[in-house]
């Protein structure tokens, strides 16, 4: 089987790329596909994640713009399109982005005889409303469009029939669980408004002087960084909470952590809770959406009404002063980590392919 995948920058350390990266080499170890990865806005190979010998990436060089209109956007995407697949023949094309999802379907003659299966990784009320009829309009005519969710499957089934539920794999699977004895509180992820890590701050000072000798650790890289510095600054929480820069050793970190926190606005799906999930932490977050099947309120976790700083707040000192809590919610977490390795989703991924082959 031949497959390709579009996407904007492969080189970007991101959780869509890491997916590609996953379901890529797993695909061509195990089921021996061939693969090959377009990268739109990459001029050359700055690669984070390591991929297989025997797949193929292409570079297109492109610099990312915008379009003062959708025509112009058509013709380039377009133009793309038809320098990719002139050179060969593709069983399936996958896409990665809402806007190359879109693109590849106002251009489906270019595809030719390929099916066409669109990925959706982003929070289904992050689109206007314009936007998300627009969607249902184009993403009729995919062969298949996957969403990471049975909630957000509900949601599209109201107007589309092609529409399936495939969540995201863990990146690693290990034996090991956290002791949770250690008095630290991590997170994970692009420093960008969208992961909401402002609002750590604001939960923090609240409950700073209940918390004596706990840390809030926030791992990652972004244009928010100043912004986040001079606001722990400013509240005097500068040995409290600290940012450190995007690690590979996730795991590791993960391990030697308490407890989860996701504070974000909206996600696709929070591969960071399932990552922590299976190293036995107990995560808390806001309800939103996408984190609803994979965090079962006081079973194997914590929800909090989205953007309640204050029972944020006090939810996680609970959490803090309970370690048989926190035990509890991690072992019930650990096994439901279970339902995201690697192994069980690209199963469900080859049955998918060969359904509309």
């Amino acid at each position: 089987m031949k497959l390709l995948l579009i996407l904007e920058n492969i080189n970007i350390i991101g959780g869509i790329e890491r997916v590609v990266n996953m379901l890529s080499n797993y695909f061509y170890n195990e089921f021996n596909y061939e693969i090959k990865i377009v990268s739109i806005f990459s001029q050359k190979d700055n690669l984070f994640f390591d991929f297989a010998k025997g797949i193929k990436i292409v570079h297109y060089g492109e610099k990312y713009r915008i379009f003062e209109n959708k025509r112009d956007e058509n013709k380039y995407y377009k133009k793309i399109l038809e320098d990719i697949l002139t050179a060969s023949d593709f069983d399936i094309v996958m896409t990665f982005y809402t806007h190359i999802s879109k693109a590849v379907i106002k251009n489906k003659k270019v595809i030719g005889n390929s099916k066409i299966v669109l990925t959706e990784h982003t929070d289904y009320y992050k689109s206007s409303w314009m936007g998300r009829i627009m969607k249902v309009i184009l993403y009729r005519r995919a062969d298949k469009f996957i969403v990471l969710s049975e909630e957000y499957r509900k949601l599209y089934s109201r107007y589309l029939n092609n529409v399936i539920t495939i969540p995201n794999p863990i990146s690693f699977t290990t034996d090991k669980i956290s002791h949770l004895k250690n008095k630290k509180i991590i997170s994970l992820g692009r420093l960008d408004p969208s992961k909401g890590f402002d609002r750590i701050i604001d939960i923090f000072k609240l409950i700073d002087y209940k918390c004596v000798g706990w840390k809030w650790e926030i791992y990652g890289e972004g244009n928010q960084y100043e912004t986040l510095y001079e606001k722990i600054k400013n509240n005097g929480l500068r040995d409290k909470i600290i940012l450190k820069p995007f690690t590979s050793s996730v795991k590791k970190e993960l391990l030697n952590s308490s407890i989860y926190a996701l504070t974000s606005r909206y996600e696709g799906l929070p591969l960071v809770l399932l990552e922590a999930q299976e190293c036995g932490l107990p995560c808390i977050s806001f309800d939103i959406l996408s984190a609803r099947p994979i965090i079962h309120d006081n079973i194997d976790g914590i929800m909090v009404s989205d953007g309640n700083i204050e029972e944020f707040a006090d939810k996680l000192v609970e959490l803090i002063g309970d370690y048989d809590k926190r035990k509890k919610l991690g072992e019930n977490a650990k096994n439901n980590a279970k339902n995201y390795h690697i192994d069980y989703i690209c199963n469900k991924w080859r049955e998918l392919f060969e359904s509309i082959l």
